[in-house]
């Protein structure tokens, strides 16, 4: 990493690596699950800041080695291993914008455009948007973000108050803790590993002034997270107590819905639909903006033949997937995990092989820990695709996410210690 910037103090690690978890995602993800499960919804949001937490241990290894992870791995076990992890921090950010296409879709529902046509009308957008120079418009949508949270803090205040924030506090680990552990750990397993593993929170790490800033920033980053997570939470439990969400809604429309409602009972009809439009513009700012990595990173997957790794053509790739991705996504939070585990499952062991060849405690082969990457990616990838077509027992179907992390590791373990165990001929023949 060449001039590697050593700038960012405390409060600005802790407010990037917040803003990293926090989107559209996160926003109507969260009010999604806490409509349909009250809140042990907050199961998601809770681990983001959890991962935080957690992060901040491994900040000063980060902040001293400065590669990113596949560049860290690669160093030791060569280029196929290198490659194979950036290509999985793309699979991952495909998942990402299913996750905004799919909120997106939804919120233009609201407005009475039906799902499936503002699927297909946000995956076109978010292309295009991917593809121009925005400059400075960027800004805008960040700002955007932080509007919609204020308006949130305002439906706390006109529809929760703060006896209610106080409740759900102290409800929500009970809550959690009545939910089924394969659910909780489905979704708090992948997020709190990819929060660890992910690129996207060590770039900032690495440019904290010192390791102790960066340190002490990842964990005040988890505090505000745990702080901004009260508020879709608390909004949506007061607007059902408040019973202002009409009967039978998709849970995904729950935060565009209030947003309409606060908007409406504040200056009239423009203002609610002025506010729901604040929510698709971060939508398709955050999709474009991932979209755009996404376009750089299939350029550079230098196997595939130049003329699909052009632009248009790499952006129109990405759509097909995202699209149907999106199309065929259940929850905003279950797309967005099922590929944190598909990454999780290919990477966490490589990296556990490469931290104990680090502090010289064992050895791998380069075919080894390749090989645990492949057994890993492939068995998650392979319980997604047999979920999508609508194959394999109920039992997959409903417990999907923990089964694709925990399987992928799992078989991704034996995978490395077997082609370990054999090339030192400890196996019995």
């Amino acid at each position: 990493m060449s001039k590697l910037s050593r700038s960012l103090s405390v409060a600005k690690v802790a407010v990037s690596l917040a803003t990293v978890h926090y989107g559209l995602g996160f926003l109507l993800g969260t009010g999604e699950a806490v409509y349909s499960s009250g809140p042990a919804g907050m199961v998601y949001s809770l681990t983001c800041a959890a991962g935080l937490i957690f992060l901040a241990f491994l900040a000063g290894f980060y902040w001293q080695n400065k590669e990113p992870i596949w560049t860290l791995l690669g160093s030791l076990y060569g280029e196929g291993i290198k490659k194979g992890v950036s290509i999985l921090s793309w699979v991952w950010m495909i998942g990402v914008v299913a996750s905004q296409v799919l909120g997106a879709a939804f919120i233009l529902s609201t407005l009475g455009v039906p799902p499936f046509l503002g699927m297909i009308g946000i995956t076109i957008a978010v292309a295009v948007i991917s593809l121009l120079s925005l400059g400075k418009l960027t800004s805008v949508f960040s700002w955007f973000l932080s509007l919609s949270s204020l308006v949130l803090l305002l439906g706390v205040l006109r529809l929760g108050s703060l006896p209610l924030a106080k409740e759900v506090t102290s409800q929500t680990l009970p809550a959690i803790f009545s939910q089924d552990y394969k659910k909780v750990l489905g979704v708090g397993l992948p997020t709190v590993l990819v929060t660890i593993l992910g690129m996207d929170f060590h770039q900032f790490i690495v440019q904290g002034k010192t390791a102790r800033t960066s340190f002490w920033g990842t964990i005040f980053g988890g505090l505000i997270l745990l702080a901004l997570a009260l508020l879709p939470t608390t909004v949506v439990m007061g607007a059902l107590k408040s019973n202002i969400l009409p009967a039978g809604i998709n849970g995904k429309e729950a935060i565009p819905l209030i947003f309409l409602y606060l908007g409406r009972s504040l200056a009239g009809n423009w203002l609610g639909y002025g506010l729901v439009l604040i929510l698709l513009t971060v939508a398709l700012g955050s999709g474009s903006g991932v979209s755009r990595v996404l376009v750089r990173a299939f350029g550079d997957l230098d196997f595939l033949p130049k003329k699909i790794r052009k632009p248009t053509i790499a952006a129109a790739i990405n759509s097909c997937l995202v699209f149907f991705l999106a199309y065929t996504g259940k929850t905003i939070i279950s797309l967005i995990v099922c590929f944190y585990a598909i990454y999780v499952a290919g990477v966490f062991v490589p990296f556990l092989a490469y931290l104990l060849e680090r502090k010289k405690i064992f050895s791998f082969s380069p075919f080894a820990v390749l090989l645990s990457l492949l057994f890993g990616t492939g068995s998650a990838l392979i319980l997604l695709f047999l979920s999508k077509v609508g194959f394999g027992p109920v039992f997959l179907k409903e417990n999907l996410e923990f089964l694709m992390v925990t399987v992928g590791i799992l078989l991704s373990f034996l995978a490395l210690i077997f082609s370990s165990l054999k090339k030192r001929n400890l196996l019995v023949k």
